[in-house]
C-alpha cells in the first residue's frame, strides 16, 4: 500500500494467522496499525470494532493519527451496534442503531462474522456519505461470497451442505458456532490444515471443530510439501476429546471422528452419512478450484465433489444414525 492513501480505514479484528510470517500477534497488530500510522488522509475517518480485544491500541493509532474514530460493538457503547438479528439457513434479519436511531434490514448472508462484517460495512457507509435510507437497500442486494458459508444447492432432497473458507482456530470456532443452532439433526463436519503453515494452529483448529461437532471427519487441505498423515498427526491432538474410530463406524459412534487422507473420499463419506436434516460443513478451501499436493496445483473443488457424491449416495436419505 505503500504511497495510498486512505479516506476511511476500518478494523474488524485480529486473531492468529500468518504467524509463520510475522512471528507473534505483536508483530502482526503492528502491521495492521500501519493502516491508520501511515495510509490515511488528513481529516479521515477511522473504524474500529470493539468486540476485539485488541480494538484499544487500534483506537489509540486512530487518535495520534487524527482521524475521526468510529466505533461499533455487538453491544454496549458504540456509534454503531446491533440490536438483535434473527439467523435462518436462508439469511438474517438485521436490526442495528446507528448513531441512536434504529435501522432494520435484510442480509441474505448469515453468520456472526457477517454480522461484524456489516456493522463495519454500516459504519464505512455513513463514513463516505452515504444517506441511511439507502443502506438496507445496498445491504438486501449484497451476493452469497464464494466459499463463505455457501450453500451447496442440490438436484434431490438431502442434508444440508454448506462450504467455507474457515482455515485458523477463530474462524472455524464462527464458522461451527453459527450452525450449530441452525442444525436440526446431527452437525458433521470435515476439515484440515494447510500444509507448509503455521503448525500451532492445527490443534486448536481441530479443538473448535470437536467442541459443535457430532461426527468429524480429518482429512487433507493443501498438504503442499508436507505429507499429509504428518498434518493429521500435528492436528489430532485437538480432536482428544471424541473417539476415533475406523471410516465405516463413524456412523454409529457417538462424538466421534476418524481420519481420512483422501479429501474426496473424506467428502464423500460424510455425505455418505448424512440424513436428510443433517448438517454437513466441508470447512477449509471454500472458493478455491484447487488442490495443492507437493508443487502441483490439482483440480479440485469442495462444492463440485460436495454435490457428486450427494448425487452417487447410495444410501437412502434420511437414514442413519
Amino acid at each position: 500500500m505503500d504511497g495510498c492513501l486512505f479516506r476511511v480505514g476500518a478494523v474488524t479484528n485480529l486473531s492468529p494467522e500468518h504467524l509463520d510470517f510475522h512471528g507473534d500477534m505483536d508483530a502482526y497488530q503492528d502491521a495492521k496499525l500501519r493502516l491508520f500510522y501511515e495510509h490515511l488522509h488528513a481529516n479521515a475517518t477511522a473504524i474500529v470494532n470493539l468486540d476485539d480485544a485488541r480494538a484499544p491500541a487500534f483506537c489509540e493509532a486512530a487518535r495520534r493519527a487524527g482521524a475521526r474514530l468510529v466505533t461499533t460493538a455487538t453491544r454496549g457503547e458504540a456509534d454503531v451496534t446491533l440490536e438483535s438479528a434473527d439467523v435462518t439457513l436462508e439469511g438474517t434479519r438485521v436490526r442495528l442503531r446507528v448513531a441512536g436511531v434504529p435501522l432494520a434490514m435484510s442480509l441474505p448472508l448469515l453468520g456472526d462474522f457477517n454480522l461484524e462484517n456489516l456493522r463495519v460495512a454500516v459504519s464505512i457507509a455513513q463514513a463516505l456519505g452515504v444517506e441511511t435510507d439507502v443502506i438496507p437497500e445496498g445491504v438486501a442486494a449484497c451476493p452469497q461470497v464464494p466459499g463463505r458459508l455457501e450453500r451447496v444447492p442440490t438436484r434431490r432432497e438431502g442434508p444440508t451442505i454448506l462450504v467455507d473458507y474457515a482455515h485458523t482456530p477463530d474462524a472455524v470456532e464462527k464458522l461451527l458456532r453459527t450452525v450449530r443452532p441452525l442444525a436440526s439433526g446431527r452437525l458433521i463436519t470435515v476439515f484440515g490444515c494447510g500444509g507448509d503453515r503455521d503448525r500451532s494452529k492445527r490443534p486448536l483448529m481441530a479443538q473448535a471443530v470437536a467442541r459443535f461437532s457430532d461426527r468429524t471427519v480429518a482429512t487433507s487441505d493443501n498438504p503442499r510439501t508436507e505429507d499429509p498423515l504428518a498434518i493429521l498427526a500435528d492436528l489430532e491432538p485437538g480432536l482428544a476429546d471424541l473417539h476415533r474410530v475406523a471410516a465405516g463406524a463413524l456412523d454409529g459412534s457417538e462424538t466421534s471422528y476418524c481420519v481420512e487422507p483422501d479429501r474426496r473420499a473424506a467428502i464423500e463419506l460424510a455425505v455418505g452419512i448424512a440424513a436428510r436434516d443433517d448438517t454437513v460443513v466441508i470447512a477449509g478451501k471454500g472458493h478455491e478450484d484447487y488442490q495443492i499436493v507437493g508443487h502441483e496445483r490439482l483440480p479440485f473443488d469442495d462444492r463440485r465433489e460436495a454435490r457428486r457424491a450427494l448425487e452417487q449416495a447410495s444410501h437412502v436419505l434420511g437414514g442413519g444414525a
